[in-house]
């Protein structure tokens, strides 16, 4: 191996070229007079670029719980916070997911209470329970009486 500059091409700042190339070769693709090497390169990273992936942290669980939701939402802030070069439009089509995971979970905690209140007799013990479920500090999902553990599902 040499560098390109050894054969006396130079860098934008007057140096040398520092580029390594094969001994056989005279310039690196920035020096050749056939641009297509550099174009091909270019295009690689272009498309490497654009068609990032999400990375292999992010665990959905199949959006089972809500608590999944929450930690799909704690893993891309991660992301975004961490990396350098997040793929914005992927980490925006997985918040979109979870969102819509989190909507269909509050359609079934809704319709959980929606058969309870029918199951009560009379409106006052409905309304009344429905008041009740309104002002608690705690919402937990109709059915679930453990708190969540850091295993999964109780």
């Amino acid at each position: 191996m040499k560098l390109c500059g050894e054969n006396g091409h130079k860098a934008k700042d007057g140096h040398p070229c520092g580029f390594k190339i094969a001994d056989t070769a005279f310039s690196c693709h920035h020096h050749a007079t056939d641009k297509t090497r550099q174009r091909e390169i270019v295009d690689a990273m272009r498309l490497a670029q654009k068609q990032l992936r999400i990375p292999d942290s992010i665990k959905a669980n199949g959006f089972q719980t809500t608590d999944d939701c929450l930690r799909v939402y704690s893993q891309i802030v991660d992301i975004l916070t961490t990396e350098k070069h997040p793929d914005i439009k992927r980490l925006n089509v997985a918040i979109r997911a979870t969102n819509g995971a989190m909507n269909a979970h509050g359609v079934k905690a809704a319709e959980e209470q929606n058969k309870i209140l029918l199951l009560l007799d009379g409106h006052g013990a409905g309304l009344a329970a429905m008041q009740r479920l309104k002002e608690s500090p705690l919402r937990v999902l109709p059915g679930r009486r453990t708190p969540p553990t850091d295993k999964g599902t109780a």
